[in-house]
C-alpha cells in the first residue's frame, strides 16, 4: 500500500482472480483483502516498484481486516454481541449473541442450498467449456457463438435466483430506467461467465481489462434497448472508481473498478459471476440519494415480498389473506401483511398471522445492524404484540371467525382455531432478535413450504426447530492474526454440512382424510382434547381458547 497505485491495484485483481479460478474459498477471502486496499490505490501513482511477496501479504492482512472491521462494528453498535479478552500482548474476540454466527450460516446455507439446485446439471457447463476449448477469446467463431447461446441461457437460470423483487422496473434512476440497468447488468453477466468459461477451458488467468468506450460498443450490441449513453453512466455507477471513493461509498458493493489513468473497466470474472448485483445496485442508490429508494423501490419491494410469499402458501395448499386492514377495529392496529389458515380436518383451523419486513439484504456488518432502527426488523415485534393482543379479544375473535369459510369444518358441528405469529424477512433469521420469537427469511420459509405438502404441522414445527437444527450444521472455528505486536485470534464459522428440509407426504397422500375416517370410526370429536384437559365449553364462543406456550404460540 505504501508504494502502489492503480497498477497496485490491477496486479492485485490479477492475483484475487487467479485464487478464484484455482481455489474458490481463498478467492473470495482475497477479494475482500482488494475491497478493503481499493480506497488507498484507485487513482493513485505509484511509487517504487510493486513487490508481489509484500502485495499478496497486504492483501491477506486485508481480508483479516475485513472480518474484523464487522467484529468491531457489532461490538460498538450492538453491545452484548461480542465479547473481548485481554491478556499480554494477545486478544480474543468471541460472538457473545449465538444468533449472529447461526446467521452467517443461514445466509450461506441458502446460497450453497438453491444454487447446488438450481446447477445440479452439470452438462450445459461442460459442453460450454468444450466449445470454447482451445477458442481464441476475442474471436466470434461459430463455437464460440455456440457458447454464447448456452450462457444466455444459465444467466436467466441465475438472475432467477437473485433477490429480485421490483416489479415496477420502469422507476427511474437518476437519468435511466431500473429496467435499463438490469439489461445492463445481464450483458455484463454474460461476458463475465463467458471470460470464466473460457479461462477454465484454457488455462488462462486473471481479469479483464476493458476500455470503457469498447465496452459500451458490446453493451450497444448485447444490450441494443439501451442507448449507449445510458449503459456508460450504469458501468460507472457501479464500478468503484474515484468519484466512489470521494463520496466514500464501500467497496463491498462493487464488482467492477474504473481505472481513472486510462478510462478502464477493471472486471473479475469470477468474482462478477457470482456478486449480488441486484442488491448492490439497489444499495447503491438508497447510500446515493435516499429519497429516490424510497420513492421508486421500498415500498414495491416489502409488497412484492408479501405477494411472493402469499404465493408460497397458496402453492402448499393453504388459505391466505394478504394485507388484511385491522383499522377498523382500532387505529392504532397494524394491517396483517399475511394471514395463512389451514384447515385442520380433526381439530378446526390453525392460524398464522405473519409480518413481513422488507430491508435490502446486507453486505457486511453495517447492513446487517440497520434491522435495529426503529423503522426496520425491530419494529415489527411490537406490531406484532399488538395484533396478538387484538386476536386474544372478543373483536379478534369476531375478527378470526369472519376470516373462516362460512361451510364450516365437514363432519363436525365445532371446532378450535390455534393461532401463531411470525416475522418472516428478507434475508434475517434472528440475527440480534433471538428471544423476540420467530423470526425467518423468507428463502429458508420457501423451501419448508416447498416441502411441506400441505402440513401445517410440518411447517410449524419447522419455524420452531430450524434455529436448532441451523446450529448443528456448522461449528465456531477461530483464526488468527499478528496485529503489530499483539497476537489476535477471532471467532468465524466453518460449516459441516447444509441444512435442507425433508420432502414430506401428507395431501398427496389423503392423510388428513384417513385421520377424519379414523376418528368418526371411534366417535371422537375435535375438541375433546381439550376437554380432557378440564376445559368446559358453555357455549360456541368459548370454542376458541387462548393460552400462552412460551414460544408465541397461542
Amino acid at each position: 500500500m505504501q508504494s502502489g497505485g492503480t497498477e497496485a491495484l490491477r496486479l492485485a485483481a490479477n492475483i484475487v482472480e487467479h485464487a478464484s479460478a484455482e481455489h474458490p474459498e481463498l478467492g473470495a477471502h482475497l477479494s475482500h483483502g482488494l475491497q478493503i486496499l481499493a480506497p488507498t490505490l484507485i487513482g493513485r501513482s505509484p511509487g517504487a516498484e510493486i513487490d508481489i511477496a509484500t502485495l499478496v501479504s497486504d492483501l491477506e492482512f486485508a481480508s483479516r481486516y475485513h472480518h474484523l472491521r464487522d467484529l468491531f462494528y457489532y461490538t460498538y453498535n450492538a453491545p452484548g454481541t461480542v465479547s473481548w479478552t485481554f491478556d499480554a500482548g494477545r486478544i480474543e474476540i468471541r460472538f457473545a449473541d449465538a444468533s449472529l454466527p447461526r446467521q452467517f450460516f443461514i445466509s450461506s446455507n441458502s446460497w450453497f442450498v438453491e444454487s447446488m439446485e438450481a446447477f445440479s446439471d452439470k452438462t450445459r457447463a461442460e459442453k460450454t467449456k468444450e466449445l470454447l476449448r482451445g477458442q481464441p477469446e476475442f474471436e466470434l467463431t461459430p463455437e464460440v457463438l455456440e457458447a454464447a447461446e448456452l450462457i444466455e441461457a444459465e444467466v436467466q437460470q441465475k438472475v432467477r435466483l437473485y433477490f429480485d423483487l421490483i416489479s415496477d422496473s420502469t422507476v427511474t434512476v437518476g437519468e435511466y430506467t431500473y429496467r435499463d440497468f438490469v439489461a445492463v447488468y445481464r450483458a455484463l453477466l454474460a461476458k463475465a461467465l463467458y471470460h470464466r468459461y473460457h479461462s477454465d477451458a484454457n488455462g488462462a488467468r486473471g481479469a479483464l481489462s476493458m476500455p470503457l468506450d469498447i465496452l459500451v460498443s458490446d453493451l450497444e450490441a448485447s444490450a441494443p434497448s439501451v442507448p449507449a449513453a445510458t449503459a456508460r453512466q450504469v458501468v460507472t455507477d457501479i464500478a468503484y472508481g474515484s468519484t466512489a471513493r470521494r463520496k466514500r461509498l464501500n467497496p463491498v458493493y462493487f464488482s467492477l473498478y474504473h481505472l481513472p489513468e486510462t478510462d478502464e473497466i477493471l472486471m473479475l470474472p469470477h468474482h462478477f459471476a457470482v456478486w449480488e448485483g441486484y442488491i448492490s445496485f439497489l444499495r447503491l442508490v438508497a447510500l446515493r440519494d435516499p429519497q429516490v429508494f424510497l420513492r421508486s423501490f421500498s415500498g414495491q419491494i416489502g409488497e412484492s415480498l408479501v405477494r411472493r410469499l402469499g404465493n408460497s402458501f397458496e402453492g402448499a395448499g393453504f388459505r391466505v389473506r394478504t394485507n388484511t386492514p385491522l383499522a377498523t377495529y382500532s387505529a392504532e392496529l397494524p394491517d396483517i401483511d399475511l394471514l395463512v389458515i389451514s384447515e385442520e380436518r380433526t381439530l378446526g383451523y390453525a392460524v398464522l398471522a405473519c409480518e413481513v419486513k422488507a430491508p435490502l439484504p446486507p453486505s457486511w456488518a453495517k447492513d446487517q445492524l440497520r434491522v435495529l432502527e426503529p423503522d426496520s426488523i425491530a419494529k415489527s415485534f411490537g406490531q406484532v404484540e399488538r395484533i396478538t393482543a387484538f386476536l386474544g379479544s372478543d373483536e379478534g375473535v369476531d375478527f378470526l371467525c369472519n376470516q373462516l369459510p362460512r361451510a364450516g369444518i365437514p363432519d363436525f358441528d365445532e371446532f378450535a382455531m390455534l393461532i401463531w405469529t411470525v416475522v418472516a424477512t428478507s434475508d434475517n433469521a434472528g440475527a440480534f432478535f433471538a428471544d423476540r420469537g420467530t423470526i425467518i427469511d423468507y428463502r429458508t420459509l420457501e423451501r419448508i413450504l416447498r416441502r411441506c405438502d400441505g402440513d401445517m404441522l410440518y411447517v410449524l414445527t419447522a419455524l420452531k426447530e430450524f434455529p436448532n437444527w441451523a446450529d448443528s450444521c456448522f461449528e465456531r472455528a477461530m483464526d488468527y492474526v499478528r496485529v503489530g505486536d499483539l497476537d489476535v485470534s477471532y471467532e468465524g464459522i466453518t460449516i459441516k454440512r447444509l441444512m435442507e428440509f425433508p420432502q414430506n407426504e401428507f395431501r398427496s397422500v389423503d392423510v388428513a382424510e384417513m385421520m377424519v375416517r379414523g376418528m368418526l370410526e371411534e366417535g371422537h370429536r375435535p375438541l375433546d382434547v381439550f376437554r380432557e384437559r378440564g376445559v368446559d365449553f358453555e357455549d360456541g364462543r368459548e370454542a376458541v381458547a387462548f393460552g400462552e406456550d412460551g414460544d408465541g404460540t397461542r
